[in-house]
């Protein structure tokens, strides 16, 4: 009797970088009349409650920014409260302008903090209303008035603080950096992102443990416009983290009353690993699926971080696919994402058992009915600590690929430019919200520990290729080694194998000179290319949106975080050949629409997600991207898992 078990995949944050999504388009127009079809769904779509806290002391008042620097700050703030999505729970606190910055002015001045605005749905007239009103004049407190901010904010569920000063507490104690450790002793799940405006050695330094102390991020901005972006990026990232999309469904501790997954996406909670750390045992989650003679199911679960995760924790998610006879049907696969160096990290797995009832199908395994579903958890990134999944689960219909080309030769690569003017554009935070980019140059900035999301159609027969052209950072004397690595996922969000290029995949220069991360795919996307015997071209295997993704750890300067600019190339080579038909489903297979698209995006609809079908003898091998010193780091992170693994 055949039995076919998915290898286990190691995911290496060092050198791999997992985008993910299914675009609207997956299967569309492929399927011929009388296909069923849902499209509704429920959407999570929560913002992160966020205070903003505005530095309004005496030393804000200096003029260089050019002009004074609580002018560039107010100006920002109104600029950001432009952009703030309909919906958003943002608030606005400032410290300092109430007294004078004399030594008599102190026991006042370190009290000296007001909540203009409540954490509330914006209210756009009034946040201008109040800035307008702001003027620079005391004491720094800043410890204390993040202990205000946090009071300010929901007791429960995430929440987010956006700090914004241009030197040290000048009011401690409170220590601002011991604050933030309080807070997040506490259990809240609070994150403290900060902004750094012409500071000096020891207020950075300040602001980035007060910011890496809560899992959050810390910019370093010199000037008016490096402020405007800085604080857009970080409240942006502050009200909307990668966060989970989907139907809310409950799974449940054992296999007994497990809930039926049609075909969709959904959102659930990976609950905290059993036992303490580091080798804790790992928790599960159980649904069913309905199978059918002919159909190619995919499933697909994304275990996220609410923020960067202590260096070298682990993260691990798994899937299982069996019958009440794990004997005769018993599919299985696992993701691992190692924190080398810190970085907001998720972790996906994806699994396919391939046709249902084809010729690579187990011998005892049903063709018709109930499959059980098992998700795991494992690793002590976050122990202690409920997670936020996603789960993904799509049935695709039999096919007809007569006449069909077989599977592609790999290609050379395909060479990108920097051609033509750049379109600014914003990069999504996570597959739910990357923006649908057309071949040509767009322009962006990245923050070190963030990772930038985009995604791109193409068509059966067509490539893609991508470069990032990333520039010089302010201050970029000062910076250590930033790791920066990018990767692009197919729509059913399976990492993908690709071509060797002029440039790398993997660079630590990042910000200190500029640097050229690219990529290009290694074959057309074709239907038979999952009847490939090479693992890496069986990906390819699906038309629609193709995620690409800029990922980047932490300077290792201590305090080093500036907002590095880089332009994107998307070039996509190849004339749309013909597709496969599809059979009328068994039951519905299309995944409903479950992303809300950001401002001057087109929606996408999370469909899928798995290894493409293939034989039992070519299941999806490990893929390592990167080279020099990226290639020694996955030798050290494979080690280092393992070595962690009792």
């Amino acid at each position: 009797m055949t039995h076919r078990i998915w290898r286990t995949a190691l995911a290496l944050p060092a050198v791999l970088v997992i985008a993910a999504g299914v675009p609207a388009s997956a299967f569309a127009g492929t399927a011929p009349a009388g296909t069923a079809s849902t499209v509704t769904a429920s959407t999570d779509d929560a913002y992160t409650p966020t205070m903003i806290i505005l530095d309004a002391s005496g030393s804000m008042a200096t003029q260089d920014a050019p002009g004074p620097r609580i002018d560039a700050a107010k100006n920002a703030v109104i600029s950001l409260v432009d952009q703030l999505p309909k919906g958003a729970n943002v608030g606005l606190e400032v410290y300092g302008t109430s007294t004078g910055s004399a030594a008599s002015d102190k026991p006042a001045g370190c009290r000296d903090i007001k909540i203009l605005a409540p954490v509330a749905a914006v209210d756009g007239s009034k946040i201008k209303s109040v800035v307008s009103g702001i003027k620079a004049s005391g004491y720094t407190p800043i410890g204390a008035a993040l202990q205000k901010a946090a009071a300010a904010l929901p007791r429960t569920g995430p929440r987010s603080i956006v700090l914004v000063s241009d030197g040290i507490d000048t009011c401690a104690p409170p220590d601002p950096c011991q604050v933030a450790k309080d807070l997040k002793s506490q259990g809240l799940d609070l994150v403290v992102h900060t902004v750094g405006f012409r500071v000096d050695d020891a207020a950075r330094s300040q602001l980035s443990c007060i910011a890496s102390a809560t899992g959050g991020s810390y910019s370093d901005v010199a000037g008016a416009s490096g402020l405007a972006k800085a604080l857009e990026r970080r409240v942006q990232s502050a009200i909307k983290p990668y966060s989970a999309v989907g139907s809310p469904i409950k799974g449940t501790e054992t296999p007994a009353g497990a809930p039926q997954l049609q075909p969709g996406q959904y959102v659930d909670t990976a609950a905290t690993p059993i036992g303490n750390t580091p080798y804790p045992q790992a928790s599960s989650k159980y649904y069913t699926i309905d199978v059918h003679k002919g159909e190619t199911p995919y499933l697909a679960a994304t275990i996220i971080t609410p923020s960067i995760p202590p260096t070298g924790s682990l993260l691990s998610a798994s899937l299982t696919l069996s019958s009440s006879d794990p004997g005769a049907c018993h599919f299985q696969k696992m993701a691992q994402s190692l924190n080398l160096l810190k970085s907001i990290e998720s972790t996906t797995v994806t699994l396919s058992p391939g046709e249902v009832g084809g010729p690579d199908w187990p011998q005892g395994c049903p063709t018709e009915g109930n499959l059980l579903v098992k998700v795991e958890r494992g690793g002590d990134a976050f122990h202690g600590q409920p997670l936020a999944m996603e789960l993904l689960y799509h049935a695709e219909p039999a096919a007809d690929a007569s006449g069909l080309p077989g599977p592609a030769a790999k290609q050379p690569a395909i060479a990108v430019g920097n051609a033509g003017t750049a379109t600014p554009m914003q990069a999504g935070t996570s597959f739910n919200d990357a923006p649908l980019l057309k071949p040509g140059s767009y322009a962006d900035s990245i923050v070190p520990g963030e990772s930038v999301f985009v995604k791109v159609h193409l068509e059966w027969g067509q490539r893609l290729a991508y470069a990032f052209h990333t520039g010089v950072a302010p201050g970029s004397s000062g910076l250590g080694a930033i790791l920066a690595s990018s990767t692009a996922s197919s729509p059913l969000r399976t990492d993908l194998a690709l071509s060797e290029t002029t440039g790398t995949n993997a660079s630590t220069d990042l910000g200190r000179r500029p640097v050229t991360l690219s990529g290009s795919a290694l074959v057309p996307v074709e239907y038979n290319n999952r009847q490939s015997p090479d693992a890496g071209i069986q990906a390819y295997a699906i038309d629609g949106d193709y995620y690409v993704r800029l990922k980047t750890g932490l300077s290792t300067t201590a305090g080093q975080s500036p907002a590095i600019p880089y332009t994107l190339q998307i070039d996509v080579v190849g004339s749309p050949t013909q597709g496969p038909s599809y059979a009328a489903a068994a039951g519905p297979t299309d995944a409903p629409s479950t992303t809300t698209p950001s401002k001057g995006q087109s929606p996408s609809s999370p469909a899928a997600s798995g290894a493409p079908a293939g034989n039992a003898s070519s299941a999806t091998p490990w893929v390592w991207m990167g080279t020099g010193v990226a290639a020694l780091l996955a030798v050290a992170a494979a080690w280092l898992v393992f070595r962690r693994r009792p």
